[in-house]
């Protein structure tokens, strides 16, 4: 059983998150796109643009959060970040890292590459972890980018179509929310060397197609709400650049972290409708 945590009155580590959510984004993204962060410099009064992940590794040593000696009680003692890539083999495995399929992608593998560096020059430690599908509460399932799993509650719970992109037997690893909150607390309050300046995935080691998750969310609703009744998806063409099918190896996360998702897929539904059904009635 996963252990519980305090509450910290010094948080000791520092959490980035980046996230372009959309794969069409992605692809008609170019590099001059990507999350930027607007920093004034100490030299120069104007303000320069570089990547966000950047500027958090750099402001670390450059407000002495780290550096050699003992730190002070309330210092940056580790950074987390998150990550994506594409691989062909599974399940996918955190040292085989294969092309990746967008320029948001590419960030990914240039923030690994950076925290690296950062790692070796200043004796910082980070740990990045890389989450696959993650889906829960309060997502929003109105805006354009919205993620597969909010939107089609909200299309059968409206009444409206559901589309499919390809045969719906495109499958993901999807991991519910507090799979990752896990997941992050772990990595943040982990004491073991060997743990950090890592990467990790964070999912559950399984597969649901499209068509299953679909499934599993209309049924569910179906007996949670009165008046709905099942309704054929809609197949249309497949997105370009869409991966045909991702699954996480999480041995190193388990080992190394203790990590032990404690919902599956169809637990993590439940909650989640159930979130939606209330919201519904508000």
């Amino acid at each position: 059983m996963f252990k519980k945590f305090k509450a910290f009155s010094v948080v000791p580590f520092l959490l980035a998150t980046f996230l372009i959510r959309s794969l069409k984004s992605q692809l008609l993204s170019s590099i001059s796109n990507v999350p930027l962060a607007r920093i004034r410099t100490s030299s120069f009064d104007s303000f320069l643009l570089k990547p966000f992940f950047i500027n958090i590794l750099e402001s670390i040593p450059k407000n002495k959060l780290k550096y050699a000696g003992p730190p002070p009680k309330n210092a940056v003692k580790k950074s987390i970040w998150f990550s994506f890539f594409n691989q062909i083999n599974l399940p996918k495995k955190e040292d085989k890292i294969g092309n990746p399929l967008s320029p948001y992608a590419v960030t990914k593998l240039t923030n690994e590459l950076y925290a690296k560096v950062f790692s070796e020059t200043y004796g910082l430690e980070t740990i990045g972890l890389r989450y696959f599908n993650i889906f829960g509460k309060r997502q929003d399932p109105d805006g354009a980018y919205a993620a597969v799993i909010p939107k089609w509650i909200s299309e059968i719970l409206n009444k409206k179509e559901v589309f499919i992109n390809g045969d719906g037997e495109t499958s993901r690893d999807f991991c519910y929310v507090e799979n990752a909150v896990q997941a992050n607390l772990l990595a943040a309050t982990t004491d073991d060397d060997n743990a950090t300046n890592q990467v990790y995935n964070v999912a559950l080691n399984d597969r649901t197609s499209l068509n299953k998750l679909h499934q599993i969310i209309e049924e569910g609703l179906i007996k949670r709400k009165k008046g709905l009744e099942k309704l054929q998806p809609i197949y249309r063409d497949f997105r370009p650049g869409d991966v045909r099918h991702s699954q996480a190896n999480i041995e190193k996360a388990e080992t190394l972290l203790g990590y032990s998702p404690e919902y599956t897929v169809s637990q993590g539904l439940d909650e989640t409708m159930d979130w939606y059904i209330e919201r519904t009635k508000s």
